[in-house]
């Protein structure tokens, strides 16, 4: 979702296709391995009482904290590298 409007920003960010493909690659690698550890964090809870639903849940809840973080991270990084523009007279 997010990919092609990535490599555009990098394209522009990095000045080669070559690097922009690099950092691209790495930005997916990121948004696929941090919500998994986020999730395998997660250690549900054994017993009588538990419902399968609700822990699945849970581990769902996990995983998509993770995905937020390390979007909101990603965003932070490319906003700083990003030059602002001086507001002229």
């Amino acid at each position: 979702y997010l990919k092609s409007s990535l490599t555009k920003i990098l394209i522009d960010l990095c000045g080669t296709q070559e690097r922009a493909n690099f950092w691209t690659a790495f930005s997916n690698v990121t948004l696929i391995l941090v919500p998994l550890i986020f999730a395998l964090h997660y250690r549900p809870e054994i017993g009588p009482e538990t419902s399968l639903v609700f822990e699945m849940g849970s581990q769902l809840e996990y995983a998509l904290i993770g995905l937020v973080c390390s979007v909101l991270v990603l965003g932070i990084v490319l906003s700083i590298f990003i030059p602002r523009r001086s507001v002229g007279p």
